[in-house]
């Protein structure tokens, strides 16, 4: 969940309320996280495990600028940056 709240700018106190009490989230909210769903669904793709995918989500690399994919997940454009990354192992583009 705290991940979660920085993820969207809200704070943990909000992102709880609104589940507790199944509110909507705001559309730029919405956006954010069919954004990192998808990105989630291209890293399952790539990993074809959970686990793996985790661990490479929470391990700085240095195609990130030394940080883990999942510190870039709160704005488009590291979600873009990851996407590209992934696409990029996928392919086996390693450099």
């Amino acid at each position: 969940m705290d991940q979660w709240a920085e993820f969207l700018h809200v704070s943990l106190r909000t992102l709880q309320r609104a589940r507790k009490d199944d509110l909507a989230f705001q559309a730029l909210q919405a956006e954010r996280i069919i954004e990192i769903v998808t990105l989630y669904t291209h890293g399952m793709e790539v990993f074809s495990n959970q686990d793996k995918l985790n661990k490479w989500m929470g391990t700085s690399t240095a195609a990130m600028g030394g940080k883990a994919p999942q510190e870039l997940l709160d704005t488009k454009l590291g979600i873009g940056l990851v996407n590209d990354e992934l696409g990029r192992l996928e392919h086996g583009i390693l450099a």
